[in-house]
């Protein structure tokens, strides 16, 4: 009897010890992915300043050739960013596959919801700057202050959200000590 509650007690140990070991490994991982994705983030918001201000140069540019050139440029940077935040996203991809996580899952919503965010500020941006090179060589003055003042009102609201996520993901990462 006694060697039968010891060989029980001994199972139950291992099991005890495998099922921590889980536990721990989960959220090992899971803050591998997260530290991994934060890194590629935050290289895509510095290439996103570059693009920025690349973007900002072209309204300085009255010559319509100089001024493709720079949309152009404008166009690689934003190919570029879009390529990093691919790659941070597929990092907080990741950490749904973890088991046990749910405030890595939280706080990987958050960052994919801001990676959309970008896409889209570059998505209205070039659409604006396509748009930008038809007005300008149509000389088309109204026209073109309307497009901008709309392309930045879409911006700005979508900049808000942007900086509300990245309060919100400071915060639960600082709260949850991820």
């Amino acid at each position: 009897m006694k060697r039968m509650i010891v060989v029980v007690l001994a199972c139950a140990l291992v099991l005890l010890a495998v099922a921590q070991t889980g536990c721990g490994g989960d959220t090992k991982k899971a803050r591998q992915y997260m530290n991994k994705g934060d890194s590629l983030y935050r290289q895509a918001m510095e290439k996103a300043s570059e693009w920025q201000t690349e973007v900002t140069s072209t309204s300085n540019i009255t010559d319509p050739a100089g001024f493709q050139d720079a949309v152009g440029k404008s166009k690689t940077l934003a190919s570029e960013v879009l390529k990093i935040t691919d790659e941070a996203g597929a990092e907080y991809k990741k950490i749904y596959d973890i088991g046990d996580v749910k405030d890595y899952k939280e706080y990987a919503d958050i960052r994919i919801s801001q990676i959309d965010i970008l896409e889209q500020i570059i998505k209205t941006m070039n659409d604006t700057l396509d748009k930008a090179i038809a007005l300008r060589d149509s000389g088309d003055q109204v026209a073109f202050a309307l497009l901008s003042q709309e392309a930045t009102k879409q911006i700005e609201s979508l900049t808000k959200k942007g900086q509300s996520l990245e309060n919100e993901a400071s915060k639960l990462r600082l709260d949850k000590n991820l």
